[in-house]
């Protein structure tokens, strides 16, 4: 499992750096499955984007946020990315109904 930062028109700063890994360590329990994730932050004019793209083995989700600050950017990225994996999570683990064939107790 790695994760790799990237900065674009951005001084590299070890406060974002650890703010990202505590915020990473929040996906603890989908990790397991994931190989790779890949966070970038860039600046435009007034504008902080930051995208996190997150690569397991069958599925890779993305998210981006665009902010005036750089913090609330990664927040909002951060949770637009769990709320799809868990939104691919429920899709996956959603139990398959065949219409015509009953359960039997």
């Amino acid at each position: 499992m790695s994760l790799n930062i990237t900065f674009r028109k951005i001084k590299s700063s070890d406060a974002i750096k650890e703010y990202i890994h505590q915020k990473y360590e929040k996906l603890e329990k989908y990790r397991d499955k994931a190989t790779e994730a890949h966070v970038i932050l860039s600046t435009e004019k007034y504008m902080h984007h930051a995208e996190i793209v997150f690569s397991a083995k069958q599925f890779q989700v993305a998210a981006k946020s665009s902010t005036n600050d750089m913090y609330t950017s990664i927040d909002d990225a951060f949770d637009k990315l769990t709320k799809n994996i868990k939104k691919h999570h429920a899709k996956k683990n959603k139990a398959k109904v065949h219409p015509g064939k009953e359960v039997l107790a």
